[in-house]
Parts: structure tokens; C-alpha cells; sequence
């Protein structure tokens, strides 16, 4: 049961259709920044399994973002899905940043700031699209509220895990 497009780029059920050119433009930043990482990975002797199967999950989750960016162009969870697909994508080029610093002896703080970060916004991203389901929408506010403690939560998670930049603790995440 597809929905009419009427003149005014509203759907007959009444929800503004959205340009999938956002679907078309996140999903190639969120796969280059997966294969730019499994690059710096090779050179710092070879990506890891974690490293592969991240990229791997990063072109499913794109691809994935894209079919529901243009198939459901009403509904909201393409841009949510693909927004989960770049933080994904930042985390395994800051992984791989941090392996080669640490094979190199040289260290890199950057990365390993932007790694504990992305990590603790990634469970936010996912209750962001549960929450938001059957239509990426927010429509209470008791929803948007939890929502955005996610995002803090995520937030705060990640900077107490940059206190201590030589010990990488994962069960807070």
C-alpha cells in the first residue's frame, strides 16, 4: 500500500516526503572512512578480524540506510541508521590510528579521544533507532527526552573513557 505523492511533496497520509540525496552522500563517507581505516590498518601490519568484520557492518548498515532512505522516503530511520553508519566508520578508522600510533611507539591522543567517544555514542545511535521505530519519528515527548539522555549518556561515557588514555576499558559501552 503505497502512499499518493501529491503536488505539495506530501505523501497522501499527510508526512512530508525527504530527499534521498542525504541517504546518497552519508553512506559513501561512512564506507570511506571503514576502508581508509582497514588502509591505515594494512600498514601497520594488517587489519585485525575486528577491523574487517567493522568495515563489514559499516557497508551493510549503509547499504541498508540507503534502501530506506529511497524505499520509505517518508519515514525517518534512513538518516538515523546511516547516521550509526558514520560513527561506526569513525571508530574503525580511529582503531586503526591507534594501532599503527601504538606499533610506531609514537602515540596519538587525537584518536584515541575521538575512538572512546564514537564508541560511547554507539549504543545512543541504537536506542535512537529502536525508539524511534516503526517510522523514525520522535512523536512523544517522553521519547525525544530519552532520546537525548541517550546521546548525554553516550556522551559522558566517552569522556570517562578518555580519563585514562592508556588503558582501553569497553564494559561501560
Amino acid at each position: 500500500m503505497g502512499a499518493v505523492r501529491l503536488e505539495s511533496g506530501h505523501a497522501h497520509d499527510g508526512k512530508p516526503e525527504l530527499k534521498p540525496a542525504w541517504c546518497f552522500l552519508a553512506a559513501p563517507v561512512a564506507i570511506g572512512l571503514a576502508v581508509v581505516g582497514l588502509v591505515v590498518a594494512a600498514d601497520a601490519g594488517g587489519p585485525t578480524l575486528t577491523q574487517v568484520i567493522g568495515a563489514a557492518l559499516v557497508a551493510l548498515w549503509s547499504a541498508a540506510g540507503i534502501a530506506l532512505g529511497v524505499r520509505l522516503r517518508r519515514d525517518r530511520l534512513g538518516p538515523i541508521v546511516l547516521a550509526g553508519a558514520v560513527a561506526t566508520g569513525v571508530v574503525c578508522l580511529a582503531q586503526s590510528l591507534v594501532e599503527r600510533a601504538e606499533v610506531d611507539a609514537t602515540g596519538n591522543d587525537t584518536a584515541e579521544i575521538v575512538l572512546r567517544v564514537a564508541l560511547g555514542l554507539l549504543p545512543a545511535f541504537t536506542l535512537h533507532l529502536l525508539v524511534a521505530l516503526p517510522d523514525g519519528r520522535l512523536t512523544t515527548s517522553r521519547r525525544r527526552w530519552g532520546v537525548a539522555a541517550g546521546y548525554s549518556v553516550g556522551l559522558i561515557v566517552g569522556g570517562v573513557l578518555c580519563v585514562d588514555l592508556d588503558t582501553m576499558t569497553l564494559w561501560p559501552v
